[in-house]
């Protein structure tokens, strides 16, 4: 929701589906970023895998998050 953006809570989420993942002892986790909000995942370690591709109008790339994370 673009009225809650810089207030922390995509970071609280997405540290915590990593803390999730970790104690399920998943071996990577991968998303769907929209490329705007790649540098975002950068900074938890996710890193770009494969082409640029459209959803709907909207540029996407895979991401991926490999142990140990």
């Amino acid at each position: 929701m673009p009225e809650l953006r810089g207030q922390g809570a995509g970071r609280a989420i997405m540290t915590y589906l990593i803390e999730v993942a970790r104690d399920a002892h998943v071996s990577e986790i991968v998303l769907a970023a929209q490329l705007p909000a790649e540098r975002f995942y950068r900074m938890f370690g996710f890193i770009p895998a494969g082409p640029i591709y459209d959803v709907r109008g909207i540029a996407h790339r895979r991401m991926v998050l490999r142990r140990p994370f």
